[in-house]
């Protein structure tokens, strides 16, 4: 097998290939690249538990056909730190790798080939679903954080439920980890599809649609998800299989009371209350609510008390009332709301509250008071 190629070329293959590249020396294909050299084409693939990818490059000189297989981060680090644009590959006795440029020679041992699992990028009869780049920003940087994140990778919870079967021509996204939720919702024209993606996921989704110029293509068959970039490279995703808690009732309760505020003076207001609560593992905010200001109380054994009013106008007339909310929860969904003015909607002080915003209508946020 022999092979020249640009470094630009290669690079950019590889960094694509580094996103499933892990540092696993239990399970050598973990962290090895498969060379698949033909006549017209270099296919490169590599697995984990969770990702897999196939890397296609067509801009390549092939003076011979081969398969090789070697360590990933090894020759990423080679090739990176290379001072010229042309490089030579060309496998020695069927165990080393020789890489040669004007300058530069390297001889790396290679790897089993039978070790490496043969991967099933096939996605025939696949539906083919749209998830455009601000929408899987919005779950990366804003939905996501809502999961219940632990080490129990099969758990419902720890993924997002995206479903377009719902509501017509729209899509929704919904996570919790059933003490707050959040929601985003969006125009959605495509094959209708219901899928539970876990955190880890998404973000590398993220990854490779921030690498891509252009939208890429998705297909799923409920287990598995693809993708498909503008270069016809491919990404194989595992989904988080069960049924997702039914929470679409409770998104869809009407609140008879809320006021507005604003972003900036409630963040400043919460930083202060975190600074006097930062010695307690779950940091509790007292919120008292009377006719025209609320009242933010922080309490801490260590550092003493807070207490700040904001002036507010309610939406209809209200007694005083008290809820007493996780100020972790709170403090971290206030940073990522995504308007400068929140409106807190409730029913009660046992109930949930809702926060929405006017100018964006498709998020909600919610969050379970503690009991008194």
């Amino acid at each position: 097998m022999k092979f020249e190629i640009k470094k630009n070329i290669l690079t950019k293959a590889l960094l694509l290939t580094n996103k499933t590249l892990l540092n696993d020396d239990l399970n050598q294909s973990f962290n090895s690249l498969l060379f698949d050299v033909k006549e017209n084409e270099i296919s490169i693939s590599n697995y984990n538990n969770n990702f897999a990818s196939l890397i296609k490059i067509n801009q390549v000189k092939i003076y011979s056909e081969g398969i090789f297989l070697i360590k990933g981060k090894i020759l990423i680090d080679i090739v990176n730190n290379l001072n010229n644009d042309l490089i030579l590959f060309e496998i020695i006795d069927n165990s080393i790798l020789s890489i040669k440029t004007n300058d530069f020679t390297s001889q790396l041992n290679l790897l089993n080939s039978d070790l490496f699992s043969k991967l099933d990028f096939e996605y025939k009869d696949w539906v083919n679903i749209k998830l455009n780049k601000n929408f899987i920003n919005n779950l990366s940087e804003k939905i996501s954080f809502f999961t219940f994140s632990n080490n129990i990778t099969n758990n419902i919870l720890n993924g997002v439920l995206i479903d377009s079967t719902r509501l017509k021509n729209k899509i929704e996204a919904i996570a919790t980890n059933s003490y707050y939720l959040g929601y985003i919702q969006d125009e959605y024209i495509g094959e209708n599809f219901k899928i539970i993606i876990d955190v880890k996921t998404i973000k590398f989704i993220k990854v490779i649609n921030d690498i891509s110029k252009n939208e890429n293509v998705f297909y799923t068959n409920g287990k598995k998800l693809l993708i498909k970039d503008n270069d016809n490279n491919l990404f194989m995703c595992k989904l988080l299989e069960g049924e997702y808690p039914s929470v679409y009732k409770v998104l869809e309760e009407t609140y008879p009371y809320n006021f507005s505020i604003k972003k900036n003076l409630l963040n400043n207001s919460l930083n202060v209350s975190s600074v006097i609560t930062q010695s307690d593992n779950s940091p509790k905010l007292e919120i008292i609510i009377n006719k025209n200001q609320i009242n933010l109380i922080a309490k801490s054994n260590e550092f003493g008390i807070s207490n700040e009013k904001i002036p507010v106008e309610f939406s209809n007339d209200i007694n005083q009332i008290k809820f007493i909310l996780n100020l972790k929860y709170l403090n971290q969904m206030v940073k990522i709301f995504p308007d400068e003015e929140i409106i807190f909607n409730f029913i009660s002080n046992d109930r949930q509250i809702c926060f929405t915003s006017e100018r964006n209508k498709k998020y909600k946020f919610l969050l379970l008071p503690i009991k008194q």
